[in-house]
């Protein structure tokens, strides 16, 4: 076994990864104006980054992101960070592992879609459950 292959946290990368990831979920989410518009490519650095590092290494910038994101959410009391954060986080986990697969961009996006859609559909309906209200 290589030194490489003793830690999971002895690439820099991985630390680089989990620092871009956050500033850009982070700059999506707490800025009005262009928010919106750059949520739509913050899965990008994480496939990046889980194409290139591989699955474990991969998860484990997902993971540090997320953990940087929640404490963000806990500073600024907004709890929806996390939840827009979570899905597109798992998009780019999702499109990283079918690429790596050589699946057809078919397969890719319908895959994708099915891994995000199940917690977004679970969201919507503990949301209408919480609020008593019909989610439609």
């Amino acid at each position: 076994m290589s030194n490489r292959d003793r830690s999971i946290f002895s690439n820099n990368s991985i630390v680089t990864g989990i620092i871009v990831t956050s500033l850009i979920y982070l700059f999506a989410t707490l800025v009005p104006a262009i928010g919106p518009v750059f949520l739509v490519v913050t899965p990008l650095p994480l496939i990046y980054f889980y194409l290139r590092l591989g699955r474990l290494r991969g998860w484990s910038v997902f993971l540090g992101t997320m953990s940087l994101i929640l404490l963000a959410a806990v500073i600024t009391s907004d709890p929806a960070i996390l939840v827009a954060i979570l899905f597109f986080g798992l998009a780019g986990i999702a499109i990283g592992e079918t690429t790596k697969r050589d699946l057809s961009i078919e397969a890719t996006m319908l895959i994708t879609v099915a891994i995000v859609l199940l917690p977004v559909t679970l969201f919507v309906l503990y949301e209408s459950f919480r609020t008593a209200q019909s989610p439609w």
